[in-house]
């Protein structure tokens, strides 16, 4: 029964070893083949309306001839399964077969689509179709996102060319497919030189209608194209002072947004001054990709002391997108304001000058330190993946050069050369703790008197470990001689016992001409056992000990690490070299754990017989 249990432990763990190193080598190779996939393909979701939904997938790259992919609703709102209208067609303008199905709850949809053509697509884009949904309150937030299905995939399609199947993970969606089932109207108020500071100014006497009053607003709401604006609220325009008008827009749900304005009946201001535009400048130069609002900083002041509102006209809306500067080129910006009298302020113009993207960019706390009249600036932004590139110009004094180069003296420097090609480089990194700029600095060799003082700065990096001394190279001195050869009573027999009565004869010393040579290196093989050590008393005397120079023992301390220049046991001989890699790995995964094996069975079956 003893026997029996320990064949049984034997198995498992010979079984588990087995499994453990087959787990590492598909680990490490990547096991089995994995599908094609993509994750790119995007979920484009257009509002057509409050309830209407266009549905597209984007950044389609390949030509479909058949997809399947699903959609779903999270939030109070539902499809209208018999809303659906296929937009979907391939290039031959044949049949295509859709199918939908439906969730029973209404909130997740599943396209299936084939075809025996290409799917049509435009820039990349596929419609798919518009289907309305349904909210049981008036206005409600949602968000229509892809479904992803239980292995994993949110869309599966095959290449019309080679019928290639792709899978892919949740099809991407802008803003989450945050959603809106009904936006609330909006209300603001009109440009015009009348409305100071969010105040609607009016003179004693003016004319203030109803309809002068709705004049003064504008409504606009996302889904519907037709609401209603009412005003509440009187305004006397015959006495001076401070009034209130209150503005509602109601949607077709019945949605309401409001907006209060104040309104001033002033006394009529006779000989007003004009106002004066302030803050302009009379250039701006910036760069493409730079952010640029043309009114930043600009104001205007009418006779009352109100601020008021500033236009901005000229070409430079043919380089500014969005507040981004496009385009480079020079363009001219005009200023211009008017108070409420109608009395205008003076023109000013900006020139504003857009140059092109730079090829390198300095850090600011560089700017103050680069020379230019030493160095050009070639490239890069001083980061360890794009250091700046500086050469050193023809006409560069040494003397420049070196005020320049203590200038970094806040800064830790660390220079390293290269030679190449009739040029000398200095990689310069530069670190204070907190920052670290990396700089790749050039001179022709031809530039003696640069390259001699650039080469003063080089650091020596390698430790003392590393650095081959005249102590480790193996000389004339560290050759075993006669005056090293081990005393008579040291000299082992041949019988390898330490013993004074089995000293070697003449013939078994090493001369001079014996020298160990590679095919004498001892092995782990040829190592004494435990029984052939000489005794303490046949111990070589300190005087006759190896030093740490001549270490000639199997043991790879550091210092005495073998190595080609030493002619030791080592070698760097490729064949020699461990492997790397699974192909290194794998046997000693194996070996170990044959090892593990073959020395658990010996223990057990040790105590089985001491039993």
């Amino acid at each position: 029964m003893k026997k029996l249990n320990t064949k049984k432990f034997m198995f498992s763990l010979s079984a588990i070893t087995v499994t453990a190193a087959g787990a590492i080598f598909f680990s490490q190779s990547g096991g089995a083949a994995t599908p094609v996939t993509e994750d790119n393909i995007g979920l484009a979701i257009d509002k057509l309306d409050k309830d209407t939904l266009k549905i597209s997938l984007s950044n389609v790259v390949e030509m479909p001839k058949a997809l399947q992919f699903s959609v779903k609703l999270d939030g109070d709102i539902s499809f209208n399964e018999d809303s659906l209208n296929w937009l979907v067609t391939n290039t031959a303008n044949s049949e295509v077969q859709k199918q939908v199905k439906l969730s029973d709850d209404k909130k997740a949809l599943d396209f299936y689509i084939v075809s025996n053509q290409p799917l049509t697509k435009s820039g990349g884009t596929i419609e798919i179709g518009e289907i309305n949904v349904i909210s049981s309150k008036e206005a409600t937030k949602y968000t229509l996102t892809s479904d992803v299905h239980e292995d994993g995939t949110g869309y599966k399609y095959v290449v019309n060319a080679t019928n290639k199947q792709v899978t892919g993970p949740a099809l991407t969606v802008d803003n989450g497919g945050a959603l809106t089932y009904n936006t609330l109207p909006q209300l603001e108020l009109i440009d015009s030189s009348k409305i100071v500071e969010g105040k609607i100014m009016l003179t004693v006497g003016d004319s203030f209608t109803n309809e002068e009053q709705l004049a003064y607003v504008i409504a606009t709401d996302e889904e519907d194209d037709n609401v209603t604006v009412t005003v509440e609220g009187n305004v006397d325009t015959s006495i001076i002072g401070s009034y209130t008008l209150t503005y509602k827009v109601t949607d077709s749900l019945n949605e309401t947004t409001t907006l209060t304005v104040p309104v001033i009946v002033e006394n009529k201001v006779e000989n007003a001054s004009n106002p004066v535009i302030e803050g302009v400048k009379q250039q701006v130069e910036l760069t493409v990709g730079d952010s640029f609002d043309v009114l930043e900083g600009i104001t205007a002041v009418d006779h009352t002391g109100y601020n008021i509102t500033v236009k901005a006209t000229g070409d430079y809306t043919t380089t500014l997108v969005d507040g981004i500067v496009t385009k480079a080129g020079i363009y001219t910006i005009q200023y211009d304001a008017q108070d409420r009298w109608g009395n205008p302020a003076a023109s000013q113009t900006t020139t504003l000058i857009v140059a092109e993207k730079p090829s390198y960019i300095i850090p600011d706390a560089l700017k103050p330190l680069i020379d230019e009249t030493v160095v050009s600036i070639i490239e890069g932004d001083a980061t360890q993946a794009n250091p700046l590139a500086l050469t050193v110009v023809d006409s560069a004094e040494v003397a420049k050069l070196q005020a320049m180069m203590e200038s970094f003296n806040a800064y830790e420097m660390v220079v390293e050369r290269q030679e190449q090609d009739g040029k000398v480089t200095y990689d310069v990194t530069l670190t204070n703790g907190t920052d670290t700029y990396y700089l790749v600095m050039t001179a022709l060799t031809t530039q003696t008197d640069v390259v001699n003082y650039l080469d003063s700065l080089v650091k020596d990096t390698t430790t003392p470990e590393d650095k081959p001394s005249t102590d480790d190279k193996p000389s004339t001195d560290d050759k075993p001689s006669t005056d090293d050869k081990p005393s008579t009573d040291d000299k082992p027999s041949t019988d390898d016992k330490p013993s004074t009565d089995d000293k070697p004869s003449t013939d078994d010393k090493p001369s001079t001409d014996d020298k160990p040579s590679t095919d004498d290196k001892p092995s782990t093989d040829d190592k004494p056992s435990t029984d052939d050590k000489p005794s303490t008393d046949d111990k070589p005397s300190t005087d006759d000990k190896p030093s740490t120079d001549d270490n000639q023992s199997g043991t790879t301390t550091p210092e005495n690490k073998p190595s080609t220049d030493n002619n030791g046991t080592g070698t760097t001989d490729s064949d020699n070299q461990p492997e790397t890699g699974l192909e290194a790995q794998l046997p000693l995964i194996i070996s170990g754990a044959l090892a593990v094996v073959a020395g658990m069975w010996l223990l057990l079956k040790r105590k089985v017989v001491k039993k």
